[in-house]
């Protein structure tokens, strides 16, 4: 990992923004990962795979979790291929309107 990318992970919290864990009534042991994005500069130089590689250990060892279940837009064609690479598996799509349009949705898990 270079020095750029760690001093990367210090100062912008906001690349990785919330973990949603509801552990204490959860008996699958979930977690529902949501808003994460990579600053657009650090994109293809590691920043995501150190962030997603981070999230899977916190999860793991701090919350005991045993699944990560995330949302990726059908256009996002590296988003997807990114967490296919990863290991994450489609269960399920989603079709929701937003403004007269609609918003299609890939619904993914990943045993860990």
């Amino acid at each position: 990992m270079s020095r750029e990318i760690e001093d990367l992970m210090r100062k912008n919290a906001n690349a990785l923004k919330k973990i949603d864990s509801r552990n204490s009534r959860n008996k699958e042991r979930s977690m529902l990962v949501r808003q994460r994005y990579c600053i657009q500069g650090f994109r293809g130089k590691g920043a995501a795979n150190y962030l997603l590689k981070t999230m899977i250990m916190k999860a793991k060892s701090i919350f005991k979790v045993k699944h990560l279940l995330l949302s990726c837009h059908s256009t996002n064609s590296r988003g997807l291929a990114f967490y296919h690479k990863h290991g994450f598996k489609p269960i399920d799509m989603r079709i929701t309107n937003l403004d007269e349009q609609k918003i299609i949705t890939i619904q993914m898990k990943l045993e860990i």
